[in-house]
């Protein structure tokens, strides 16, 4: 059986549809006299018409908004009358219009009152013109159109829309119509209840508002949120807070673990600052386990902001709380998270601190700024079994994170003494490398593995890891400078050996070993008494701590190429006196 075409059957569907039409409409051309009535087709403009209509609607679906403009305006070319082609046309301006760009939203809603006279009876482009038009300011035309659209399809739906609509443009009484009349169609939902008490409240008519609470109440008893509800009024809007507490109190000893009742409590004591209570009904929330643990960890936190404004004997409390909660059996990370920050913001000890992270890295392993609060304190203590396994963890959970790639490294070269695993460590790491945001970072982790390479002699290896590190960041002096030394020990591409440690040297001229590194680089090319000016320079600044035999094996080798041997020998003996260099 052949395969069914969409693009070979679609313009003979809106070849069907043109002839078929958006329903006859008695209203005649004259209402708007500058629009043409309809006129028929011939079947190449239909086909034609067709195959632009049908390659608008791919380029609308790719969001290829310039090509749909082009494609619905040779569209409307043949046809100025096609009602989809103007809801469209007027779709794609209003969308890509600029927030300042009011004459493209204009024209775009000229487009789709065209449509809706031309198919006043499409639901779709009566409901596309009212939102435009209410978007703009033109509340009472977008009203009109919205309750076009409950009068040609009347789904509740659309009537909450409608009232919705009302309630915006402030038309309270007639939202309560469309709510009533929908009460009679399908009962009391939640859309229909929660609009009902916004009409009566903006309206300020406390009677019938409280009328209606208490009727729900009463159907309802054990659905607390209507008294809940009953009580923030009494609270935000009829200055009555004796009323408002006494019922937050009695859901709470109907319910005692009612979120909305908690909640509404908590507004109330910090609306009149009862402190002691607030901190109170903090704690009795955040051990609500019908609560979702980020939102109980959020109000502990908004409660430690309005600590922060009074006394510190109030934050000394709350973290007294905390310390209790997170080594519960009840614990949680987000609680757990909130009580490590805590205890960083107080400036508590890092062993309390490390602590704290450990609780909470168990809790959650993937949190990432308390395994990073983590490290910084491990640091500081010089924990080095607490980094190590920070690092692992951290390389596991958040890979994208270098640092963990370089610390890992580290410890197992500085602490362990092995290359191997140093190396091994790195290079798990390299998918990440390239697409860190952090290239000068990168750029670090690739001179290490240079440097590594180094060391087992893999020198291929070597000076791949060097040109990606140079790929990042083509100014990074200590890659320029190893690279060019490492090949002038091989008496290779002295060339470009130059070059780069002509730049390190450009980049920071009164580095030691940067000058050590040109003065041998010349010397390998020839350039003796270049090079002397390179080695007097780099003995001249380097300090007591950074004397080096090499220093002085290279100063002694130069002057006797330029037949200066007794100045050649005494820097030979210097050398000697001076401990020789691991790599030697």
């Amino acid at each position: 059986m052949k395969s069914f075409s969409l693009r070979l059957f679609l313009p003979l569907f809106l070849l069907l549809l043109a002839v078929v039409g958006c329903g006859t409409s008695k209203k005649s051309a004259r209402s708007h006299g500058e629009l043409p009535p309809r006129q028929p087709l011939t079947t190449a403009e239909q086909l034609l018409f067709n195959e632009l209509f049908h390659e608008s609607l791919i380029s609308w679906e790719r969001k290829e908004y310039d090509a749909n403009k082009e494609l619905l305006e040779r569209a409307l070319s043949i046809d100025s009358t096609a009602a989809e082609a103007l809801w469209m046309l007027g779709r794609v301006q209003f969308v890509s219009a600029t927030y300042d760009d009011s004459l493209q939203r204009e024209e775009a809603i000229r487009n789709v009152r065209k449509a809706a006279y031309y198919c006043p009876n499409d639901v779709d482009i009566q409901q596309t013109l009212a939102i435009m038009l209410e978007s703009v300011g033109y509340t009472e035309e977008a009203l009109a159109c919205y309750e076009r659209v409950v009068e040609i399809n009347p789904l509740k739906s659309r009537q909450l829309i409608l009232a919705e609509s009302y309630l915006r443009s402030e038309k309270y009484q007639e939202a309560l119509g469309v709510y009533n009349r929908l009460e009679r169609q399908g009962g009391l939902t939640d859309d229909v209840i929660q609009g009902k008490v916004v009409a009566y409240s903006e309206l300020g008519d406390s009677l019938r508002l409280f009328s209606f609470l208490d009727t729900l109440i009463c159907e309802h008893p054990n659905e607390y949120e209507y008294q809940v509800g009953k009580g923030a009024f009494y609270m935000q809007n009829y200055n009555r807070p004796d009323l408002a507490l006494a019922i937050f109190n009695d859901v709470l000893k109907q319910s005692p673990t009612n979120e909305r009742a908690q909640y509404a409590l908590w507004d109330y004591y910090l609306k009149h600052s009862d402190y002691d209570r607030l901190f109170e009904t903090t704690k009795m929330i955040v051990c609500n386990d019908h609560i979702e643990e980020p939102e109980r960890a959020e109000l502990l936190s908004n409660y430690f902001r309005v600590c922060g404004m009074l006394d510190s004997t109030r934050i000394y409390s709350v973290r007294e709380f905390l310390d209790t909660l997170t080594y519960s059996e009840n614990a949680t990370g987000d609680i757990s998270s909130l009580h490590t920050w805590l205890l960083h913001s107080f400036g508590a000890s890092p062993d309390s601190i490390i602590t704290a992270v450990q609780t909470t890295l168990m809790l959650q392993p993937e949190n990432s700024g308390v395994r990073r609060l983590g490290v910084f304190y491990s640091m500081k203590t010089e924990d080095t079994e607490g980094l190590l396994q920070l690092s692992k963890d951290g390389r596991y959970y958040d890979p994208y994170t270098i640092e963990y790639y370089i610390l890992g490294a580290r410890f197992e070269l500085w602490e362990n003494g092995d290359a191997d695993e140093a190396l091994a460590i790195l290079e798990s790491g390299t998918p990440y490398y390239m697409k860190s945001e952090d290239d000068t970072l990168a750029s670090d982790i690739y001179i290490m593995m240079g440097d590594l390479y180094h060391m087992q002699d893999k020198l291929a290896e070597c000076y791949a890891a060097y040109d990606s590190a140079l790929a990042l960041v083509p100014d990074n002096a200590g890659v320029l400078n190893n690279y060019a030394y490492f090949l002038s020990l091989e008496n290779r591409d002295l060339d470009r050996a130059q070059t780069m440690a002509h730049k390190a040297n450009e980049l920071e001229p009164n580095n030691a070993t940067y000058l050590d590194t040109y003065a041998w680089v010349l010397y390998q090319a020839g350039q003796y008494t270049q090079a002397r000016i390179y080695i007097d320079r780099a003995l001249e600044v380097m300090t007591e701590e950074e004397q080096s035999a090499t220093y002085y094996q290279h100063a002694g080798d130069i002057y006797w190429k330029l037949g200066e041997k007794t100045k050649a020998r005494k820097f030979w003996k210097q050398a000697e006196m001076l401990p020789a260099p691991e790599d030697e």
